[in-house]
């Protein structure tokens, strides 16, 4: 597995306080509106959350379970849910034709390094959940478990900053943990989600010749 990490000059770090998420490489097709942000919060009881308005006008609660320090990866934790009514097109690959998590970011302030999700060979569709097809709608209510692989953090990295897409903005000061089990393939639900429950997309792990920029 090739995993590598930008170096990010303290210019950049300045920046990145008014910006969303990183500008794309070349040949990246990405499709957001003009970010509109709803202040960050960190609920005592709920870890680190977010809401905010994402592709096609989408209004996204955003909740980080965790960022686990694998000896092969990093595991990004979320949950994702639409509170206002049923919503088709809310998407975070990278494309116009995506079922994958892409745009996300993990941003190591002390270390001034920026890490990229492990991708196919491609450079395009990003290992861990994926929905079942672009046309999957997020039902009002039901909470989407959402897992997205980064390369390994080093050891002395205590706390990461999450870069989600426009509109989402970062999460600060999210702490990296040790000793959680390895991810694992899911198969999957099949369906549409029920109102009000937790609906389970598949999980794809990473291959030994995972990509990232």
């Amino acid at each position: 597995m090739r995993g590598t990490a930008l170096t990010v000059s303290v210019a950049v770090m300045v920046v990145l306080g008014g910006c969303s998420a990183p500008t794309p490489s070349p040949g990246e097709v990405r499709q957001t509106p003009s970010p509109q942000l709803v202040p960050s919060t960190a609920a005592q009881s709920k870890g680190f959350t977010r809401r905010g308005v994402v592709s096609a006008g989408a209004p996204v609660d955003l909740e980080i379970k965790a960022v686990e320090r694998h000896r092969d990866l990093t595991a990004l934790k979320m949950e994702l849910s639409i509170n206002t009514a049923d919503f088709h097109g809310a998407d975070f690959g990278l494309g116009p034709l995506t079922t994958d998590f892409a745009q996300f970011w993990l941003l190591d302030p002390v270390g001034r390094k920026l890490y990229f999700t492990l991708r196919e060979q491609d450079g395009k569709k990003a290992f861990g959940t994926r929905k079942n097809s672009t046309t999957d709608s997020f039902r009002k209510g039901t909470r989407y478990p959402v897992e997205v692989y980064f390369p390994p953090l080093p050891a002395g990295v205590k706390q990461v900053t999450v870069l989600a897409m426009a509109g989402l903005g970062e999460l600060t000061g999210i702490p990296v943990t040790d000793g959680a089990p390895p991810p694992v393939a899911k198969p999957g639900e099949e369906g549409q989600a029920e109102p009000g429950g937790v609906f389970q997309w598949p999980v794809t792990p990473p291959t030994a010749d995972a990509w990232s920029r």
